[in-house]
């Protein structure tokens, strides 16, 4: 299934919120980037997957 860029972007959104919100309705401290959690672990990052290109690899991989 396709997801349009704005339900990707939301999801993703979401995710951050989970790590960096103190409790409900307050935001907490964002140490790093979005871009440099989805690094690889062994480059630094926590490995989380880029809904985007996670995304597009999937499609390819069905095609």
């Amino acid at each position: 299934m396709f997801l349009k860029r704005k339900e990707w972007r939301e999801l993703e959104a979401l995710m951050a919120q989970f790590w960096w919100q103190k409790s409900r309705g307050t935001n907490g401290m964002h140490w790093c980037s979005w871009e440099k959690l989805c690094y690889l672990k062994k480059d630094g990052g926590m490995g989380f997957r880029d809904l985007e290109k996670f995304n597009i690899t999937l499609l390819a991989k069905q095609g």
